[in-house]
């Protein structure tokens, strides 16, 4: 970078988004990050978000974005905003854009927001930036569970409904959910996260039941093995949750899946006991940050709940 280019930090709205979608394309290769999906993901977010570039020369050199959520920490609502994309152009890297782009959103989340801390998962080249530059500490990384179907699910007679257009559903009302140290999500949450954009999930409920309980799930590849991640299960209790289980295992089967495919969230790991399972520990970067190197050490000593719902990348 020379001193007669001209480089711009700005605010990134509605306007941006489709350069800002090409930036990502090019330098990442994810087809994903449509205008349309980042007006959903982060604009569209009910509760708040922050969207910060960087020009250079009038051209997108670099993004950086938080989605913010409500939680219940520690027996009290809080807001936490969680860095899901900060990415700069590969020819400018290791001249501090990067840290500058990203300290946006936290000025932002802090001083507009009111965001009370941080949560991230990061990848193998931001994680190093994320702890030595940027102030935060390594988390405790949530689990993964691969449960995988019996005998029993290879013949049993399918007792759900299985819903794969999911704005047709629009007569469901969830309640609120808010397990300790976890997303609070409402009816507001559910129908913008599952009901309003992505075509490839589907959902699964009782079939005579019209209870406002289901299990969310999406197809992944995992080492060319296919099964199904369990975005979220919306139950009233941990028998209901075991027949939603059930149900996505008895469709996972017929779909040609190996199983299913979920983290540890309080709701379902006293459920996984009841099936075959095998438990993959700590292969994410979690990272976290509070106002304080205090509040950064509490939350580096606590224990999480998240489903593969709340995150960006399944």
């Amino acid at each position: 970078m020379t001193n007669s280019e001209a480089i711009q930090f700005e605010r990134t709205t509605e306007k941006h988004l489709s350069a800002v979608s090409q930036f990502i394309s090019l330098q990442t290769g994810n087809e994903k990050a449509t205008p349309s999906y980042l007006q959903w993901w982060f604009l569209k977010n009910s509760v708040s978000c922050s969207l910060q570039h960087v020009e250079l020369n009038g051209n997108i050199a670099g993004i950086a974005a938080t989605n913010n959520f409500r939680i219940n920490f520690q027996g009290a609502q809080h807001l936490v905003a969680m860095p899901q994309k900060v990415l700069t152009d590969s020819r400018l890297r290791g001249q501090g854009l990067f840290s500058k782009l990203y300290l946006k959103t936290e000025e932002e989340n802090l001083k507009v927001n009111h965001v009370d801390f941080f949560l991230t998962f990061t990848n193998e080249a931001s994680t190093p930036v994320f702890l030595r530059k940027l102030g935060y500490k390594k988390g405790i990384s949530p689990d993964v569970f691969l449960i995988f179907p019996g005998i029993s699910n290879l013949f049993s007679r399918k007792k759900y409904e299985v819903t794969s257009n999911l704005e047709q559903r629009d007569d469901y009302r969830f309640s609120a959910t808010g397990f300790n140290n976890s997303f609070i999500k409402d009816d507001i949450y559910f129908k913008w996260r599952y009901f309003s954009f992505e075509d490839d999930i589907v959902m699964i409920t009782h079939r005579h039941e019209h209870k406002p309980e289901a299990i969310f799930l999406k197809r992944v590849v995992k080492s060319k093995i296919p099964f199904y991640a369990v975005l979220d299960i919306v139950s009233e209790s941990e028998e209901s949750a075991s027949l939603l289980i059930r149900y996505a295992l008895n469709y996972s089967v017929r779909n040609f899946s190996a199983g299913l495919m979920a983290l540890n969230h309080q709701r379902v790991e006293p459920v996984f006991k009841k099936f075959i399972r095998y438990r993959v520990r700590s292969r994410f970067h979690f990272l976290v940050k509070g106002k304080n190197e205090t509040e950064t050490e509490s939350l580096a000593q606590t224990k999480f709940n998240f489903t593969f719902g709340d995150l960006d990348f399944i």
